[in-house]
């Protein structure tokens, strides 16, 4: 039976990561692992008092895991969960050896490349460091149109160049 690891981090993106890790199951006879890390509070949380503890927080995360097991019992497939504490790379490197999984499945928030050189990205981790095949699963965002002309004879007429095909160095065109 196959393992597929779902990370879901309950964003916008869980509902579409568990069902991809769920079409894999299906399709190779497997079972869905939904892991979840809790990342550590900030020091500086331990003096607001309006803020919730780590035994708070991850008993919060373990309801939230289990509930949204519980709303796939339904499937053909078998769903069991992990929560994990941690900074979220650090623990999921540490903890994806011991599932030895066939597949992962995880989603991509798209930050800019600021904010992954800055915070990092778990992403970019999990594809540098796992033996394991890896399925990301991109955030939609809105795509304007672009309206300015691409070329010079564009400008002069109006109409839009072709757009431009992508071919590997030393590739010969179709005649």
């Amino acid at each position: 039976m196959k393992k597929i690891v779902a990370l879901v981090d309950f964003s916008e993106l869980t509902p579409k990561v568990v069902d991809a890790a769920l079409e894999l199951a299906l399709k190779f006879d497997g079972e869905v692992l939904l892991v979840h890390v809790v990342p550590p509070m900030p020091i500086a949380v331990d003096y607001a008092p309006a803020m919730t503890s780590d035994a708070e927080e991850t008993e919060a995360r373990l309801a939230q895991l289990q509930a949204l097991r519980d709303s796939l019992t339904n499937r053909d497939t078998v769903v069991r969960t992990e929560l994990l504490n941690g900074t979220v790379l650090d623990a999921l490197l540490a903890h994806l050896p011991k599932l030895n999984p066939d597949f992962i499945v995880m989603g991509s928030h798209g930050h800019g490349a600021l904010y992954n050189l800055v915070i990092g990205s778990v992403t970019q981790g999990i594809i540098k460091h796992a033996a394991w095949p890896v399925m990301i699963i991109p955030i939609e965002r809105a795509v304007e149109p672009d309206t300015r002309p691409s070329s010079a004879a564009a400008k002069s007429d109006g109409l839009k160049a072709p757009p431009a095909i992508a071919v590997p160095a030393g590739a010969m065109l179709p005649p």
